[in-house]
């Protein structure tokens, strides 16, 4: 079996991918170092923060920006735009002219993207449903924490009297 060698291929490597300065250091820090230098990580890292802070702020976009109610039914709306005023909900197109097409995305503080068939502001719809998932998603977190917190003390790895045993698993004399 051939060992790789990276001066051989030609490889070099800085003092700080050689793990010489490593030693010392907790996971963490070199987590967050590795993190720091990751300029796609941070990127994603501040747009997941940025959605996650306007998705909180659902109920300030629906009440000071849009100026809608996000869950009542708005058919008989209008919107002004370019100084003209618009239905929300407009007659169906073509031959027959049947139903009723709801407005497009404005690009205005009001109906931003546009309005669904019950004519509410689709924006705010979408900011909502963000922080209805937000708030699952934390709250599941926090109560499967909340049962390992009760459960994990009870675990037949914590029953053991000294550290070095409890890397090997459960005994059959700690089952019971």
């Amino acid at each position: 079996m051939a060992v790789f060698e990276p001066e051989a291929e030609g490889i070099v490597f800085d003092a700080e991918e050689t793990g010489g300065d490593i030693v010392g250091r907790s996971p963490w820090a070199l987590a967050g170092r590795r993190l720091v230098r990751n300029k796609l990580a941070l990127a994603a890292l501040a747009l997941f923060v940025l959605i996650v802070a306007v998705s909180f702020a659902a109920p300030l976009y629906s009440n000071y920006v849009a100026d809608t109610d996000p869950f009542a039914s708005n058919i008989s709306g209008t919107v002004t735009l370019n100084g003209k005023t618009e239905p929300v909900l407009q007659q169906g197109g073509g031959k027959l002219g049947l139903g009723e097409t709801p407005i497009g995305p404005t690009w205005h503080s009001k109906y931003f993207l546009g309005a669904d068939n019950q004519g509410r502001d689709v924006a705010a719809r979408v900011l909502y449903g963000g922080r209805a998932s937000l708030e699952i998603g934390i709250g599941s977190a926090l109560l499967a924490s909340a049962i390992a917190l009760v459960f994990a003390p009870r675990s037949p790895w914590s029953l053991r009297s000294s550290p070095a045993s409890s890397a090997a698993g459960p005994t059959r004399s700690s089952r019971g």
